[in-house]
């Protein structure tokens, strides 16, 4: 096994296969095989150890979450606090590599925003609290409530200092900002930023951070 640019060569039963990276969904290894799922998911298996593949891709556009799993950044559609979103399937995040995820977080949000380039799309960026190195995509002109009741909000927490419904915050196009707005009891904040209305959105730019009953918790809005 070796890499020529942006293919990574195998020999299976003595053939020389050829594996394009930007194919590649994600790598799992399951006992002594790395299984490999391609983008029309397609798959492939062979004889392998995941961390001699990690040694060879880990200067191309992937992302190692967990000691099973090997992900194009290219295939990620959301981060949350414990897993990883794929257009069909979910990873698990690993405590062990969750430094790593992190550090090629701002790559990933580059891949997801140019995944979705045909539409307008916000980023909520976890800062700090529970989502903290979670990536939340925003279509615009939708409403995204934060809360703790799953019944009505999608960004969801358990702590008792978050509101049932505690914050709506609406993307309102690239190079317009978003809209913010207030319906908590302990408060929501524009770190640096103005008051925010509980009556109507307030508008913030693009790049603000936002904190929650007094930095319970903190997005970015990028």
């Amino acid at each position: 096994m070796y890499r020529e640019e942006d293919k990574l060569i195998l020999n299976v039963l003595d053939n020389k296969v050829v594996i394009p990276l930007l194919e590649v969904e994600f790598f799992e290894r399951q006992g002594k095989k790395v299984y490999i799922t391609f983008r029309d998911q397609n798959q492939l298996s062979f004889f392998g150890d995941i961390s001699d593949l990690w040694d060879l891709v880990k200067d191309a556009p992937f992302t190692r979450c967990h000691g099973d799993y090997l992900v194009s950044n290219h295939a990620i559609t959301a981060i949350y606090p414990d897993y990883i979103q794929l257009e069909n399937r979910l990873i698990a995040i690993s405590n062990g590599f969750r430094d790593e995820l992190n550090r090629h977080m701002d790559e990933i949000m580059q891949c997801i925003r140019q995944r979705m380039s045909c539409e307008e799309w916000g980023m909520l960026k976890g800062v700090s609290g529970t989502y903290e190195g979670t990536l939340y995509p925003i279509r615009r002109d939708e409403d995204v409530v934060i809360g703790r009741d799953p019944e009505v909000a999608d960004v969801i927490f358990e702590t008792p200092e978050i509101s049932r419904k505690h914050c709506i915050i609406r993307y309102l196009g690239r190079g317009k900002g978003y809209g913010l707005m207030d319906v908590s009891t302990n408060g929501t904040y524009v770190v640096g930023g103005p008051e925010v209305s509980d009556e109507k959105f307030t508008y913030i730019p693009e790049g603000s951070r936002i904190s929650l009953s007094d930095g319970r918790a903190v997005f970015c809005l990028e």
